[in-house]
């Protein structure tokens, strides 16, 4: 039986992501989150494909949060590493990803935790010093994480990255 209940999860969700949740007024979870969102939080690996509106931010942005916050408790999460990369196929879907984990982000536990978002159709420069001041995520279209990647000179991204 899959569990709709967000705080029945199992693994257990931390109560900053719970209050997050509540505050947003996400009463359960949808099919698409009660399906992978224990799976990604037991480090499997997933892919899946649901209809637009059917709640698959969540489904990747919960355990995200969680991952970060585990990290965190491990050790304090450095500046100069980005621990996740999340990668939108368009600048619209790129900035509503930004805009959901932003909101995770307001939670007094998790205020540390920075982020950037790196879109094309400004100068690389621009997001190369956002990288070089710090974000442990990145929310990117692929154009831009490409940019990224090749500016090796300026900016090693891939020596940043922590965990893909």
């Amino acid at each position: 039986m899959v569990i709709k209940d967000w705080a029945k999860v199992t693994p257990k969700l931390s109560q900053p992501v719970l209050s997050c949740i509540e505050k947003q007024g996400f009463k359960t979870m949808t099919p698409i989150q009660a399906a992978v969102i224990p799976l990604i939080m037991s480090c499997k690996d997933v892919v899946a494909e649901a209809v637009t509106g059917s709640g698959k931010t969540l489904a990747f942005v919960v355990p995200m949060i969680e991952m970060l916050i585990k990290k965190q408790k491990e050790a304090p999460l450095r500046k100069d590493y980005v621990y996740a990369v999340i990668i939108s196929p368009t600048r619209e879907l790129a900035s509503q990803i930004y805009t959901v984990i932003e909101q995770f982000l307001q939670e007094p536990e998790l205020s540390h935790v920075t982020m950037a978002l790196l879109l094309g159709g400004r100068p690389v420069e621009a997001d190369v010093e956002t990288i070089q001041k710090g974000a442990h995520i990145a929310v990117c279209t692929p154009g831009r994480l490409g940019d990224l990647l090749a500016e090796r000179k300026q900016l090693n991204l891939a020596g940043r990255l922590k965990e893909l």
